[in-house]
């Protein structure tokens, strides 16, 4: 800016005008540059912030695929423990089934309504234990694999069996052994 020359020097009062203008740029500029730098710790923080929840992120991701691994290998020995479990029930009923026919033979009719009585009773623990519409899911478990692939033991049967010992350890695939 230029200023008139007066008599004595240039005039005051455009000289006073020129210096409240520049304080007031000046203080505008102060106010602008407290501003930025406000702002630019504000971004900082932020910025920092954001690299927390981004290294969280990926921690929680880790930790689902993880997790997910886990349930993966729990589910899966689950599963074989189950398997295995109906192996050895179905070992177990191959290997019993005839030792149970010669002793039920030897029962009277009374101790043969005796054992099915006891039988009903633990077959309903059995349907109790599996959920059957009582809020529980109805999963499978050993218990029901068993009773689904093996045939029910029928007392009656045991009694007055339809097959030999060898047409039965045939039709489960064992050999029958001389003696």
């Amino acid at each position: 800016m230029k200023f008139r020359r007066v008599p004595a020097g240039y005039s005051p009062k455009e000289v006073q005008k020129y210096v409240e203008k520049l304080m007031s740029e000046n203080q505008l500029h102060c106010m602008q540059k407290q501003r930025i730098d406000e702002l630019a710790e504000e971004n900082h923080c932020l910025r920092a912030q954001l690299k927390k929840y981004e290294e969280d992120s990926q921690a929680i991701a880790q930790t689902l695929v993880q997790a997910r691994k886990e349930a993966q290998a729990i589910k899966a020995e689950a599963e074989k423990y189950s398997q295995e479990t109906l192996r050895r029930a179905k070992q177990f009923y191959a290997a019993w089934s005839g030792a149970a026919k010669t002793l039920v033979a030897a029962l009277s009719d009374e101790e043969v309504r005796s054992l099915n009585r006891l039988k009903n009773k633990l077959e309903g623990e059995i349907a109790s234990f599996e959920g059957n519409g009582q809020g529980r899911t109805s999963q499978p478990n050993p218990v029901s694999k068993v009773a689904a692939s093996a045939a029910v033991i029928d007392l009656e049967e045991l009694v007055r069996p339809t097959e030999s010992l060898e047409e039965l350890c045939r039709s489960l695939g064992l050999n029958a052994r001389s003696k």
